[in-house]
């Protein structure tokens, strides 16, 4: 603390030397504390927020994110939780869900000159059909903490409709493909704007502040929730919509997302460490496990500490949808798993011992 007031306030220094580096340490120290302070609540807790990477070996994916296409999970940690069919546009399709879409020359381009988005329907036939896409956070959120949600929204060409958006918080893992209108599990955890987005020319940047009223809210759903919230609806005038029809009203309301973020606004940094399960037999043995760096860019250090001799610990790395990509032995007290192949992306890691016994797991961040 006196080193800090020393730099805050100034002291004197009997030589040129001694001030010199006196005022070296100052600046790391004023240095470390400034990120301190702006690190804190800037992790964004969303992986692949702006739709860029997908799961599959082909050169290209686009299209409807449709279960009964079986493409419902094709972009990396973000899927479509219902039977309905949320769209992926990408940069690289040729097709109609290509970038740009040389409709109006209204959303033709991201933002940022990049490569993906997704598109949902919000409104339909008055309510009895909506679309969404849903997402595994980095980590649990925390009951009471406060947190911001923002994302970019633009409004479909020929839209006959505007609404609100929003998006919903769940603990457990999201898959229903029986039905089209989502009822959230955790009704207080639903937030919405409070007004509709009509911008059919520019991406508006949607921000909106919440607490989650539980803990273990892991999963984000992005969409309308009507069950819980009523959609507010806004119908455009001929001059509002950028490609009008006055022959035709489809009835719709339909956005275009991208640059999805969620920041804790009051975290410290062992807030946003997600915890991890351990088998009590094994701890009680005095066995524990450090994972290291996390995130991690290439080379994942697995650390075990007491007698592991006689356990024959593997480490076993999945994606949040169970496909397994790495299954590795740790001969050693302190084990490198090369992890430069696989894609930036949210992991789970699960570490057993010979008889199948789980000593750790949680979750890895690969950059």
């Amino acid at each position: 603390m006196s080193k800090i007031k020393s730099c805050l306030v100034g002291e004197k220094s009997n030589t040129n030397q001694r001030s010199k580096r006196g005022m070296r340490q100052c600046v790391v120290i004023l240095v470390i504390l400034l990120g301190a302070v702006f690190c804190r609540a800037q992790q964004n807790l969303i992986l692949n927020g702006r739709f860029e990477a997908f799961d599959t070996i082909a050169p290209c994916v686009a299209g409807d994110l449709s279960p009964s296409l079986g493409s419902s999970h094709v972009i990396q940690n973000w899927w479509n939780p219902t039977i309905t069919s949320s769209d992926y546009y990408q940069r690289c399709d040729t097709g109609s869900f290509r970038i740009p879409l040389q409709i109006s020359g209204s959303y033709q381009e991201d933002p940022y000159h990049l490569n993906a988005y997704v598109g949902l329907i919000t409104l339909l036939n008055g309510g009895i059909y909506q679309e969404y896409i849903a997402t595994h956070l980095k980590t649990s959120l925390l009951k009471n903490k406060h947190y911001e949600f923002k994302a970019l929204v633009n409004s479909y060409d020929f839209n006959f409709y505007n609404t609100n958006i929003g998006f919903c918080l769940e603990s457990d893992s999201i898959d229903r493909d029986t039905v089209s209108t989502y009822s959230p599990r955790h009704p207080a955890n639903v937030y919405m704007t409070d007004s509709v987005i009509k911008s059919c020319i520019d991406w508006t940047d949607i921000s909106i502040k919440f607490s989650p009223t539980i803990d273990s809210l892991r999963f984000l759903i992005i969409g309308t929730f009507p069950s819980v919230t009523p959609i507010l609806i806004y119908r455009p005038t001929l001059s509002e919509i950028c490609l009008p029809d006055s022959t035709s009203d489809p009835g719709v309301a339909y956005y275009l997302i991208d640059d999805v973020r969620v920041y804790c606004l009051d975290c410290d940094t062992l807030d946003t460490i997600d915890t991890t399960t351990t088998n009590l037999p094994l701890l009680s043995a005095g066995l524990q496990c450090r994972l290291y760096p996390n995130p991690v860019n290439d080379k994942l250090i697995v650390e075990l500490i007491g007698n592991v001799e006689d356990n024959d610990f593997s480490i076993t790395i999945s994606d949040v949808l169970g496909k397994v990509y790495t299954i590795a032995l740790l001969p050693n007290k302190i084990t490198a798993i090369d992890l430069s192949s696989l894609p930036s992306a949210l992991y789970f890691y699960e570490i057993k011992n010979k008889n199948n016994l789980r000593l750790q797991s949680g979750k890895v961040v690969k950059e």
